[in-house]
C-alpha cells in the first residue's frame, strides 16, 4: 500500500513517539586537538557503549572511537588509524564481535574495523557499494547500477541476490539506504529508493523480493537514511526525521530539519535506546546531537 506525502495514512503509534534531547556531544573540540580543518564524515554505535566514526582532514581520512559514549562521566576519546581509502564512505554498520563496517563505493569495498581501530579485513565487492544494515549473522547492501540488494551471511559466505519481485517485475531503481527487521518471525528489509521520475520512496520487502507495503513521497530530498528501531518503527531521514510504523506509514515527526542542520547520519543504540544524530551546520562544523526514545 502506497501513501503520499498529501494524502499520509497515519497508523497506531509505536511504543515511542518523540525524541528527548538527551545530550550532546562536541566532536568537533575533541578532533581539533588532534586534527586541524577537519570533518566528521560518518558515526557508528558498536560493542559494549562505543561510538567510532571517521574523521577527515585535508590531507587523511582516520578512525576515531568513543567508549561509554553514553555516560558523560567515563566517556573518552580517541584516534585511531589513517583510512587507507581514499573516497568518501557511503554508511557503516556495527557487527558481532565488536566490530564494525565501512562502505566506499568509489572504491567498491567494505572495510572491517575491530575495537582497537585496526583493520580486520576488507570485503572486495562486485560494484558501488551503499547503505548497509547487519542483524544475525546477515550483513545486507544496497548497491546500484545494477540495482539490488545483496545479503551476505557471513558464517557461511551465501550471497543472496534480491534483484526483482517474484513476478519478475523490477523491484528497485536506485536503493541507497536499508534496515533489517523481523515480522512474525521473517526477516524483512526496509528500503530507501528512488523510484521512477525522482520519486522517493521507502519500501518494505522479504527476503524473496514480495513487496509488502510503501511509502512515496515527491519531495526533493534525497538523503533518506533509513534505521529500525524496537516495537516494529523506523526512523527515515526524509526532510528531517520520521517515525514510520512497520507498514510503511508515517506516524509523527520527530526532528524536523528547519530547526537543525542537514543531517550526515543517524545510528540508534539498542543497548541504551539513544539515537545519535549528526548534523551539518557549517562547512567544517559537525554537531552530535543524542536523544532518548520515548
Amino acid at each position: 500500500m502506497a501513501s503520499s506525502d498529501a494524502e499520509l495514512q497515519y497508523s497506531s503509534t509505536p511504543a515511542f513517539s518523540k525524541l528527548e534531547i538527551y545530550d550532546t556531544i562536541d566532536v568537533g573540540e575533541d578532533c581539533r586537538t588532534n586534527i586541524q580543518k577537519h570533518y566528521i564524515e560518518i558515526i557508528c554505535v558498536f560493542g559494549q557503549d562505543k561510538l567510532a566514526g571517521i574523521v577527515r582532514s585535508e590531507y587523511q581520512r582516520q578512525i576515531f572511537c568513543y567508549e561509554n559514549v553514553s555516560d558523560v562521566q567515563k566517556r573518552c576519546f580517541k584516534i585511531g588509524i589513517d583510512v587507507e581509502v581514499h573516497s568518501l564512505p557511503a554508511d557503516s554498520v556495527a557487527l558481532d564481535g565488536n566490530r564494525f563496517a565501512v562502505s566506499f563505493p568509489e572504491s567498491s569495498v567494505i572495510k572491517v574495523y575491530n575495537e582497537r581501530l585496526q583493520e580486520d579485513r576488507d570485503l572486495n565487492v562486485d560494484g558501488k557499494c551503499y547503505g548497509m544494515d547487519f542483524m544475525n549473522g546477515k550483513l545486507a547492501v544496497c548497491f546500484q547500477d545494477p540495482a539490488k540488494i545483496c545479503v551476505l551471511d557471513m558464517d557461511t559466505g551465501f550471497i543472496h541476490h534480491i534483484v526483482n519481485q517474484p513476478s519478475g517485475h523490477q523491484l528497485l531503481t536506485a536503493p541507497n539506504y536499508v534496515a533489517f527487521d523481523t515480522d512474525d518471525g521473517r526477516d524483512v528489509l526496509y528500503v530507501s529508493d528512488r523510484a521512477s521520475w525522482g520519486i522517493r520512496r521507502l519500501t518494505k520487502i522479504d527476503m524473496n523480493g514480495n513487496m509488502l507495503a510503501s511509502f512515496l513521497s515527491l519531495s526533493k530530498d534525497d538523503t533518506s537514511r533509513v534505521v529500525s528501531v524496537t516495537d516494529g518503527g523506523v526512523l527515515l531521514v526524509h526532510d528531517g526525521i520520521k517515525l514510520m510504523s512497520e507498514r510503511c506509514q508515517q506516524v509523527a515527526t520527530l526532528l524536523d530539519q528547519k530547526n537543525t542542520g542537514p543531517i550526515v547520519s543517524v545510528k540508534y543504540s539498542k543497548q541504551q535506546s539513544l539515537v545519535f544524530i549528526l548534523t551539518m551546520f557549517q562547512k567544517d562544523f559537525t554537531r552530535m546531537d543524542v536523544f532518548k526514545l520515548s
